[in-house]
């Protein structure tokens, strides 16, 4: 697994993370979120030894990453697609890391198939497109076929083909009881394929949950009726004091009820004399969870003034 520890990094005045704890479990694709600036980068980095923390420590199964004796049997970790040698083909570049890792020739061409790229293999890399340098980055940190995987924004570029493609190597990948800690600002690609979130803003954390209890507990969960009289029902809600909208223009029968369980928007619709026609509960998006956890995290707002 992955573990950090009071981590803390300072650049001069400024603090990239702040006493940051948490737990990337064995088994579970662990989403890791934060508004742009808020430590994630950062704290990936000094998981992998790239910089070195001001105070407290970051292992990996168990031992800070330069204490690994294989560290690319460890961990592979994609960070930035656009770091490679762009006069080498993708398959020297791949062979050039294994050479440096310790690791067989042999996986070259194993993690290149893994990834989609053999018909590219012999090409250089300044004629990739960003998927497929994405796909590229990929397939270095697979080399090593290594227990933990950190992942970077891993679907830029990527076609909704290698969205998909990505999709099941992660989730398989957790499957067989490996650690996935997986960094996007796509919430949606994002919401189907974790299993926990790791929420931080400014450096600090803010949540560690599950992502059904994120979800849950972060956002109101709000309550899709279809009736056979919406005018009657709005008064009934109205009277009772209770929020509601209407947001499917294509259907007037439709009300969409916040702060009320199922069973209390069918209950009252009963009472005022509706035929109900669906009651169906609307979990709130992974977005509006986040939106709402990092309100008061984020360091930079659309639409607020500043001083130039």
């Amino acid at each position: 697994m992955i573990e950090i520890h009071g981590l803390t990094k300072r650049f001069g005045r400024v603090t990239a993370v702040d006493d940051l704890s948490f737990v990337a479990r064995p088994g579970s694709v662990t989403g890791f979120l934060g508004p742009n600036g808020a430590g994630k980068s950062t704290t990936m980095r000094m998981v992998l030894g790239l910089d070195r923390p001001t105070s407290g420590f970051a292992t990996v199964c168990g031992r800070p990453v330069r204490e690994l004796r294989h560290p690319a049997r460890t961990v592979g970790a994609v960070l930035d697609a656009g770091w490679v040698l762009p006069q080498r083909s993708a398959r020297a570049h791949l062979r050039w890391i294994a050479a440096a890792s310790g690791l067989p020739a042999s996986r070259v061409d194993e993690v290149i198939a893994e990834v989609g790229l053999t018909t590219a293999a012999g090409r250089r890399v300044r004629g990739f497109s960003l998927g497929m340098r994405q796909r590229l980055g990929i397939a270095a940190a697979l080399l090593g076929d290594p227990e933990v995987l950190l992942l970077d924004e891993p679907v830029n570029g990527l076609d909704p083909d290698g969205i998909l493609w990505l999709r099941g190597l992660v989730r398989g990948y957790a499957e067989q009881g490996r650690t996935v800690l997986l960094s996007s600002h796509l919430l949606a690609e994002l919401a189907g394929n974790v299993d926990e979130v790791v929420v931080i803003g400014r450096g600090r954390l803010i949540t560690q949950q599950a992502i059904g209890s994120f979800l849950a507990s972060s956002a109101a969960t709000r309550v899709r009726v279809r009736v056979d009289d919406p005018d009657r029902l709005r008064v009934a809600l109205t009277e009772g004091g209770h929020t509601f909208g209407t947001h499917d223009e294509r259907d007037p029968t439709v009300l969409t009820v916040s702060g009320l369980r199922t069973e209390e928007v069918g209950a009252l619709a009963r009472t005022a004399g509706c035929t109900v026609w669906e009651l169906t509960a609307q979990t709130a998006s992974l977005e509006e969870a986040f939106l709402k956890a990092t309100k008061t995290h984020s360091e930079h707002v659309a639409g607020e003034a500043g001083n130039a």
